[in-house]
């Protein structure tokens, strides 16, 4: 598996759908060339090619997949590091995927006193009895993930003042930066954030990705 398919499976565990339109687009390749990836993830049983993209090959909802599967020892460690910059008080803004839910965890755990906004019912439920407010902003369920979209869920995300966003990576590609995950911004062309706040990036960092975190017109390249 090259690195733009590991992009992609990586893209399709986290938002549980992928468009072979916004794939071509974000990755700078022909729309046959992420059919032809689709077809090989469907071979391997990796996923289910449904019209214009695909979806994960899972019985369960990936939301509640994703509850289940038992952390790697990366994750613990990178959601370790991460709560170690979070101030007792501030007003954080949770993405969804795998490491950032760990990252509840940690904080449920300690009994951080945050208040927390999140469109990912299983950060919620991580902190439902933790001492954080936790906050979810409304809109659509996502068919195939246990996540908050749509128009209302931005709209009530810019009634907030966020200190901090803890999001995952997708990935990064050395022309482009890093590819954050997207799915409170999906299908929006602007973040709803009108003011600087302090972003906590996940991932863990390969030889790569440290030549691009050096670069920092690059990172400054990528889109939410």
């Amino acid at each position: 598996m090259n690195s733009r398919q590991q992009i992609l499976v990586d893209r399709l565990n986290n938002t549980g759908h992928l468009s072979v339109v916004e794939q071509a687009k974000e990755l700078a390749v022909t729309e046959m060339t992420i059919r032809r990836d689709l077809q090989l993830f469907e071979k391997d049983g990796i996923a289910t090619r449904v019209h214009g993209g695909a979806v994960p090959r899972s019985p369960i909802p990936h939301g509640i997949d994703i509850m289940a599967q038992k952390p790697r020892e990366t994750q613990i460690a990178i959601a370790k590091q991460a709560i170690k910059l979070l101030k007792p008080g501030s007003t954080v803004l949770f993405n969804v995927g795998t490491t950032v839910l760990q990252v509840a965890r940690e904080i449920a755990t300690l009994n951080i006193p945050l208040t927390v906004i999140t469109n990912s019912l299983p950060v919620a439920i991580a902190l439902y009895k933790s001492e954080c407010q936790v906050i979810l902003p409304g809109g659509t369920l996502r068919r195939q993930g246990l996540d908050l979209i749509g128009p209302l869920t931005l709209k009530n995300i810019d009634e907030y003042h966020v200190d901090v966003l803890i999001t995952g990576c997708d990935g990064a590609l050395p022309d482009e930066g890093f590819l954050p995950v997207t799915s409170i911004w999906r299908n929006s062309k602007e973040n709803p954030l009108r003011y600087p706040i302090r972003l906590l990036l996940l991932l863990k960092v390969s030889n790569s990705a440290k030549k691009i975190l050096r670069n920092s017109q690059i990172l400054m390249k990528s889109t939410w």
